[in-house]
């Protein structure tokens, strides 16, 4: 069941340990190259076209992760069962029978994941919560009622059996949401925390059962290993731990493929890890070490011998390129005390980062550009750290970009520098109090006044706008009327319906934040750096590479417009 041997590169530590360095993915982004399956989504919603012409979309971007994945970590393993539609949490949801009552009656499986996820009339969506740490977005599972779940694993059984069809048994490496995450981050009818805790162990005696006979099936196809994805390893609860000791290893097979127990996001504490190690049916224990302190719980604590160590190392969240000060330590710290075998990986799945650095020609040729890396280039690290353990040299090449973009990087700008220089304990203080400043605000304005929250929707019509002038259509003078004209919309709106405080509409903000970053020095931009944020809703979030500098005024002319045209108080509306 040792997973490390296959296709390994075995390093001499010393005359008594023999370490096998394997590689793996935890993960690829989902979206596509080009954002197919975001455009897929959005035509099928639309009703455009059908689920079987989405799901073509689905696998060709799925098909297309895996033959990247295949030929960029050395022979090492891929995910499958982990292309979502939507969202993962969401999917192993609605596979579960983990469905509200007010989308229960909704038969096609389909239909009630979007349903769930986007809502329809008289049944609400699902809310959303942040991803642990990250920028990502997950639906929050509900739990509603005492009936017992009706799960339906088929859809994910097929795609892990396409997975193994395109990777082989050796190679696809099916990846299950674990049954802890899920009970922990359920919702439920009563939010009292310790009424909160004997519901999720209600909900979790349902899944145990589900979860047995899913591993045992997925067992019998005769993949070599399970990824196990226990998000909830990494949360400081005192309640956590329980759960994971009546889940694991109850609903792990007694025999077949290799276990392997992934976290992600920070360490998992004392506890955790005292626990994780202490379980004999854990293969692989998978953790990050880009983020939190795991390389000093493994100092402290030691590793089995008769487990692989799935050491995180390349940053899953970030869109730098491995940095060899940084590697480094960590190899020569875990290479001894793993005992045996080591597994190099990204610290969690690539979804975080964009597809593809290599059509960034802009970025490519700025000094940043050398220590960039997206998720396809993250793919090539993970091989090139993997070779590091018995030959450093390889990571000299990486050594030499980081020297010189730091070299460029590390000159201050003179007048960020300046002003940060001369800062003074006064200007963090407000030059009046609360009580001087409120009387000369909103005068004239309700006790409890009326407003909105700040951005209307982004039309057809400046979509155009901002389309045209980029393709020079439209001048500079040109498009700032045209935008006016439609803040001069928002405000005869929200005057006519009477609203005491107004907005004005955002009509030239392409993006909430690449809007204002575009305006700043010190940040670079991606024309398709796009990042999942939920569902279809992309993002190119700014690269900060430099001091950050604003040398002009922003949002001002736009507000001196709306104040213009109106005697009410309008808001200046920032990030």
């Amino acid at each position: 069941k040792n997973p490390a041997t296959v296709l390994s590169n075995k390093v001499s530590i010393n005359s008594n340990i023999t370490m096998k360095v394997s590689t793996s993915t935890l993960g690829f982004p989902r979206m596509g190259p080009k954002r197919e399956l975001k455009f897929a989504l959005e035509k099928n919603w639309k009703g455009t076209i059908d689920a079987d012409a989405l799901l073509k979309v689905a696998n060709s971007v799925e098909e297309q992760a895996w033959s990247l994945c295949n030929s960029s970590i050395g022979g090492g393993r891929v995910t499958c069962g982990d292309y979502y539609l939507y969202d993962g949490v969401l999917t192993w949801c609605n596979y579960m029978g983990v469905v509200p009552k007010r989308h229960q009656g909704i038969a096609s499986s389909m239909d009630r994941m979007f349903a769930m996820a986007r809502g329809v009339d008289g049944a609400t969506a699902l809310s959303m919560k942040k991803w642990i740490t990250s920028n990502y977005h997950y639906m929050v599972p509900e739990c509603d009622t005492k009936e017992l779940l009706q799960a339906d694993f088929s859809p994910y059984m097929a795609d892990v059996k396409r997975g193994i069809a395109a990777l082989g048994k050796e190679c696809a490496t099916p990846v299950v949401v674990g049954p802890v995450t899920i009970a922990y981050l359920t919702q439920f009818e009563s939010f009292s925390k310790g009424y909160h805790n004997e519901q999720r162990k209600n909900l979790l005696a349902k899944l145990l059962p589900l979860y047995q006979q899913l591993l045992k099936d997925v067992a019998a196809t005769g993949v070599t290993e399970i990824q196990v994805h226990e998000a909830a390893l990494v949360f400081e609860d005192a309640d956590i731990l329980p759960l994971f000791q009546t889940t694991y290893p109850a609903i792990l097979p007694t025999q077949g493929p290799a276990i392997n127990i992934v976290s992600f996001m920070e360490d998992v504490g004392q506890s955790h890890y005292e626990w994780l190690t202490s379980v004999k049916e854990f293969d692989v224990i998978s953790m990050d070490f880009t983020r939190g302190d795991s390389l000093s719980l493994i100092k402290a604590n030691g590793f089995p011998k008769d487990k692989t160590l799935g050491c995180g190392v390349v940053d899953a969240r970030s869109v730098w390129s491995i940095d060899p000060t940084k590697v480094k330590p960590i190899l020569d710290a875990v290479l001894p005390i793993a005992g045996g075998n080591l597994r190099i990986q990204p610290s969690a799945s690539l979804q975080f980062t964009p597809w593809d650095l290599s059509c960034e020609k802009e970025i490519l040729a700025h000094p940043a550009g050398a220590v960039l890396a997206f998720a396809t280039q993250k793919l090539k690290e993970v091989s090139v750290v993997a070779k590091a353990c018995s030959n450093p040299d390889v990571l000299d090449s990486y050594s030499t970009a980081w020297t010189k973009y730091r070299a460029v990087a590390s000159a201050p700008n003179s007048a960020v520098g300046q002003r940060i220089k001369s800062l003074a304990s006064k200007d963090f203080e407000r030059s009046e109090k609360f009580e001087a400043r409120r009387p000369k605000q909103l005068k004239g304005v309700p006790l409890l006044p009326t407003t909105t929250i700040g951005s209307f929707p982004q039309t057809k019509e400046v979509r155009s706008l901002r389309t045209q002038k980029k393709k020079g259509l439209l001048s500079q003078k040109e498009y700032e009327a045209a935008i006016d004209q439609q803040i001069a919309l928002a405000i005869g709106i929200q005057t006519g319906l009477g609203l005491d405080i107004l907005v004005h509409g955002e009509a030239e903000r392409t993006d909430m934040v690449e809007f204002f970053a575009q305006q700043m020095e010190g940040m670079l931009f991606t024309t398709n750096g796009w990042v999942q944020s939920f569902g279809s809703r992309c993002v190119r979030p700014p690269i900060f590479w430099a001091d950050i500098h604003r040398p002009t005024a922003m949002t001002v002319r736009e507000f001196k417009v709306a104040q213009d045209l109106t005697d009410k108080p309008v808001k200046g509306m920032l990030t």
